[in-house]
């Protein structure tokens, strides 16, 4: 047994010295936080492993590190059971002494400092920028996010300011009136809302979807599934933020920032970017057999098909059906 971890601790130092050939870690998790899910898998073992053995005061388990955003990953001391941030040299810049917290991004973190207690947001200094008064709060993507007090929720931005309240009338519409379960946060100047449609024969459509813009606006349309905006990913970079959905015909289309559906030539410049990626290029490679419809021959639902397969979302986007 002591050979054996002698020896994946030697295999470790040989990783890490190789990964630390060009500097130090990078923030992989790059636009979005969304990754293919075996290799964030992958990755997180290999931080937890680094840091563990870098670090020392960090736990092995995969569920106590958040992934690098902007410089700084969440970390959690198994000594205290309590959360804190490294910065990508390994060093810790948060001490760790928040029962919960969420990803740094724009220059803000959200935490928790006591079981139960209220959120609220710090930055980089550990200071409190936006008091914790909140129930509930999203992480910053965009500079707009949404935050409880009680039962109300309101956008804010990264100074703390109310933009707006949360524009349905209605919070038990909610399904199972959760708080912020069923609304993601702001990206590319959406987010996507998890609601219930009611009929004269009760609720005809019981997780349907639908969109709030950055200014407090609701897209006229609700779907039956759909993920939020994304456009960059660990494997591949699409020319712009799209949101992939599913109508109440079971089509598969892809919306644009305008909140509308793509036209053709946008679905074309969307296919094609696919089709360069380095995703679906090591896919081929495992693949020859694989031939994907020529781009001169693929009609919008075939990409929308297609996007929907390759997106880093796959696993994600019916979740709410």
């Amino acid at each position: 047994m002591k050979k054996h971890f002698i020896l994946i601790l030697t295999i470790v130092e040989i990783l890490v010295s190789c990964g630390k050939a060009d500097g130090p870690l990078e923030d992989v998790w790059g636009e979005e936080y969304y990754q293919d899910m075996g290799e964030r898998h992958w990755y997180s073992l290999f931080i937890n492993i680094y840091n563990h053995v870098y670090v020392g005061t960090m736990t092995s388990d995969l569920g106590n590190y958040r992934g690098f955003t902007e410089g700084l990953c969440a970390v959690r001391d198994e000594q205290n059971n309590l959360w804190g941030f490294i910065n990508t040299n390994e060093r810790i810049i948060i001490p760790c002494q928040y029962v919960n917290v969420g990803y740094y991004r724009k220059g803000l973190f959200r935490a928790q400092k006591t079981s139960y207690g209220r959120w609220g947001y710090y930055n980089d200094k550990n200071e409190e920028v936006i008091a914790s008064i909140f129930n509930d709060a999203w992480d910053f993507f965009d500079d707009i996010t949404w935050v409880g007090i009680e039962h109300s929720i309101f956008a804010i931005n990264t100074k703390g300011d109310v933009l707006f309240e949360f524009p349905f009338d209605d919070f038990d519409n909610l399904p199972d009136n959760c708080f912020l379960d069923n609304i993601e946060r702001f990206q590319y100047g959406w987010s996507i809302v998890y609601i219930k449609e009611k009929s004269r024969a009760g609720f005809k459509n019981p997780h349907s979807c639908t969109y709030v813009s950055s200014d407090g606006k609701v897209l006229d349309k609700h779907f039956k599934s759909g993920c939020s905006f994304y456009q960059k990913t660990n494997k591949y970079t699409l020319p712009f933020p799209i949101a992939v959905v599913k109508d109440w015909n079971e089509r598969i289309l892809l919306l644009g920032q305008d909140g509308k559906e793509l036209n053709q030539k946008q679905y074309q410049k969307v296919y094609k970017a696919l089709l360069k990626s380095k995703k679906f290029k090591e896919y081929m490679k495992k693949h020859p057999d694989y031939k994907p419809i020529p781009a001169s021959k693929a009609s919008n639902d075939d990409i929308a098909s297609f996007v929907c397969n390759w997106s880093p979302l796959r696993d994600w986007l019916w979740i709410k059906e």
